[in-house]
């Protein structure tokens, strides 16, 4: 017979456990605690640390990235010394690169005051991750990496569109945690929302910056064949081209979450 004050088996298969602990985590950071963590919350971080060393992946140097910002600028243009007019133009160098460090921007690794560089995987991940709409202009920088960069891979063994449908019931406590750390960087969030729901994955960010990696790679949620990377230290990288991109058309799936019936 079992002793009644033994502590009985946790009904949730390990990959629930380890996404419950990142969401624990999450909204203590957000509801409770900011500046200070729980013991719960340290033994999550703590997790995250002992696991992350068999996410290290090294961006080789000349690996290129891109960054897209919506918007260009207008450049005067004079046609056989007498006719003057306004095209299109890429936004200069200086416009592509991360934000100063002084501007009022939070990222969803960055704090205010502090400045990262965010880019993407390939052209369209980078494209498709400021959400442009039909008709709008995208200038797109190519950077290359000026030595080997070491970042966390967030989105090693991506579980692709079970993150959005809801996990599997079978994995690790670690697969479940860092799929739910991989989607929390993921995951789009409206303007309004940015503040609180940023706090999480910028403690994450700083962790892994802490412990001298160069950045860290997630998962795009809207270009299924890309990815994102943070990179911390912008000066590894270099900027080489910027182009000027217009959009003509976007394309949207759908995955269903639940019915509604109407009563009579």
């Amino acid at each position: 017979m079992s002793d009644p004050m033994e502590p009985t088996q946790p009904l949730l298969p390990p990959v629930f456990q380890g996404r419950e602990d990142f969401s624990e985590f999450a909204r203590s950071a957000t509801r409770d605690l900011r500046y200070f963590r729980s013991d719960r919350d340290k033994r999550f971080l703590e997790g995250v640390v002992s696991s992350s060393s068999g996410r290290r992946l090294t961006l080789p140097k000349g690996e290129k990235v891109w960054r897209a910002r919506v918007g260009c600028d207008e450049v005067k243009v004079t046609i056989d010394d007498r006719f003057l007019t306004y095209v299109d133009h890429p936004f200069q160098a200086h416009q592509m690169k991360e934000p100063p460090a002084k501007w009022d921007v939070e990222g969803r690794a960055n704090p205010r005051g502090i400045s990262y560089l965010y880019v993407a995987s390939n052209p369209n991940t980078s494209t498709a991750e400021v959400r442009p709409w039909i008709g709008s202009k995208v200038s797109v920088a190519e950077f290359v990496a000026m030595r080997d960069i070491n970042v966390i891979d967030c989105s090693k063994h991506h579980l692709g569109l079970i993150s959005v449908i809801g996990p599997p019931t079978v994995g690790t406590h670690e697969d479940g945690m860092w799929s739910a750390i991989d989607e929390a960087f993921a995951k789009p969030v409206q303007r309004t929302e940015e503040g609180a729901s940023y706090i999480p994955t910028q403690i994450l960010a700083e962790l892994f910056k802490s412990y001298g990696y160069d950045g860290n790679r997630y998962k795009s949620r809207l270009d299924e064949d890309g990815y994102n990377i943070v990179i911390f230290y912008s000066e590894v990288m270099c900027l080489v081209s910027c182009s000027l991109y217009e959009i003509s058309g976007i394309r949207f799936e759908y995955v269903p979450e639940r019915s509604y019936v109407t009563p009579p």
